[in-house]
């Protein structure tokens, strides 16, 4: 989402669509998606909740200091730690509070191939700087925007109002680097989400955890290529598995790797999943998907 329509957005959250029920604001983002995506719209129904969007839905009430805990990419180390579990995690370079360290933040510094500047209080804020390319005044400005930006007021996931706003630069594993995201329902991993060409013409293919590739669609249309089977497909499903359990994580939790150089890194722990409003092919196939709550 670009920095305007972002601003935009955001305002209309918090000045207009804050007095609206969660049933008739979910509804207005779900129509939007819909619309944009093209996609056939039908109502969420949260108090009967029975697809996999109204199951997320109905989930963002629960278990909110645990959510910020985890939902925290500056703490995701930290929180596996307490839980005994050590994983990769790509390298944290430096850390900003406030706008002003960002601003004064000598760059050339930075010694890696190249690095990504993040948010940790909310999705979609990233930048990719790949080797030799370094932030000028414009980005410094936008990312800067970004400690401003309040999270919980976007699809009303309550948990990041509960994160201590913070810029971050992290190491870039590799620019063309492939993001398997494990959909984990009570502990079992049942889907693999692997996501292609995000910025022109996104496309989404959705595997069991055995790499059957599945007829429905998530918000996007699958790829016209044959995506291989990774190596180590079994590693990361034991491992997101052992991270996910749900006598700490409840229902569900969909947990992301990066694969580099062989090696496992954790990307993220993600509890809601489009906020509770992407578009699915079909009413059927969100019906589906829900069904593994019932596991």
């Amino acid at each position: 989402m670009g920095k305007f329509i972002r601003s935009i957005w955001f305002q209309f959250n918090r000045i207009i669509l804050k007095y609206l029920s969660d049933s008739i604001y979910y509804n207005i983002l779900f129509f939007v998606n819909c619309i944009r995506l093209r996609k056939k719209f039908y109502f969420l129904k949260i108090k009967k909740s029975k697809t996999f969007n109204e199951k997320i839905l109905t989930l963002k009430a629960e278990n909110i200091q645990l959510k910020a805990l985890f939902a925290d990419k500056l703490n995701l180390k930290k929180g596996l730690s307490e839980l005994g579990l050590e994983i990769n995690i790509p390298q944290v370079i430096e850390v900003f509070r406030n706008k002003n360290e960002l601003l004064n933040y000598d760059f050339n510094r930075i010694n890696v191939k190249g690095f990504v500047i993040k948010a940790n209080h909310g999705s979609g804020m990233n930048k990719i700087f790949s080797l030799g390319s370094l932030p000028t005044m414009k980005d410094l400005v936008e990312i800067g925007s970004w400690f401003d930006y309040d999270s919980s007021l976007i699809g009303r996931e309550k948990h990041y109002a509960l994160i201590d706003r913070k810029v971050f630069i992290e190491e870039l594993l590799d620019l063309n680097i492939r993001d398997y995201k494990f959909h984990v329902f009570k502990g079992k991993v049942e889907f693999v989400q692997i996501d292609l060409d995000r910025f022109i013409g996104h496309r989404r293919n959705i595997y069991d955890a055995h790499w059957n590739l599945q007829r429905f669609d998530i918000n996007y249309p699958k790829a016209d290529i044959s995506i291989e089977k990774p190596k180590n497909l079994q590693e990361m499903v034991d491992l997101a598995e052992k991270i996910s359990s749900p006598n700490i994580f409840g229902s569900y939790v969909r947990v992301d790797f990066y694969v580099n150089n062989n090696l496992i890194y954790l990307g993220e722990i993600t509890f809601h999943p489009g906020g509770g409003v992407e578009p699915f092919d079909s009413y059927e196939s969100d019906l589906y998907m829900g069904s593994f709550f019932n596991n």
